[in-house]
């Protein structure tokens, strides 16, 4: 397993602990549900902020490593419906409680171990649309479960969202084309330009420039 999934994986089991304590409170009559949907979906955005966070330095340090040249993270955010729909979410789970098996502490758990891995891997594979990588290749874990092991090394394109079951532990590689870190280097380094003005030559670098 990888540093990031690792990562990943303690940010959901962080956040499952903090929204199955509240869950509990809540259905002991201790919190109002208002202030158990507010609670529980604040602790899983900042799980996913997090998680973005973490996705988005990953990839700048990947690029770094592949191109060789000083690379800054994007700065990536989780879209600004996020919190609303978290919100929506945990709204749902306390209002159809009657005629399901599950708890609201075991539903809402759930919910809180799955959206940072889900966060973390929209992420990624954003950031590496970002900096022009096409496609993405499914890694496994070598006790992956049935539905995955056959997937391993699966490539698709940098579109297809990557997709994962309860409890999974697969990620997903980045797939670049020949010579993509050759032209990422070229377009980073950015010869530098000439302007003839009426107070004579102006030159300007945009990028890095190599004498």
């Amino acid at each position: 397993m990888n540093e990031l999934t690792a990562t990943w994986l303690a940010l959901a089991a962080q956040a499952e602990t903090q929204v199955a304590a509240t869950a509990a409170a809540y259905e002991a009559g201790a919190m109002a549900r208002t202030r158990f949907i507010e609670t529980a979906a604040a602790a899983v955005y900042a799980a996913n902020l997090q998680a973005t966070a973490y996705a988005d330095t990953a990839v700048a340090a990947w690029r770094l490593a592949t191109v060789g040249l000083p690379t800054t993270s994007l700065g990536l955010l989780p879209s600004t419906d996020e919190q609303e729909r978290l919100v929506r979410a945990f709204a749902t789970i306390t209002a159809h409680m009657h005629g399901v098996s599950a708890s609201v502490e075991n539903r809402s758990a759930r919910v809180a171990r799955s959206e940072p891995l889900q966060r973390g891997h929209r992420a990624y594979q954003q950031a590496l649309r970002a900096r022009g990588v096409d496609q993405w290749r499914r890694v496994v874990q070598p006790d992956a479960c049935d539905d995955c092991a056959p997937l391993a090394g699966d490539t698709h394109d940098i579109a297809v969202d990557f997709t994962d079951h309860p409890g999974c532990r697969c990620t997903l590689a980045p797939v670049t084309a020949e010579g993509w870190a050759d032209r990422q280097r070229a377009d980073q380094l950015q010869l530098r330009r000439t302007w003839n003005t009426s107070a004579g030559q102006i030159r300007f670098s945009s990028g890095i420039s190599i004498r």
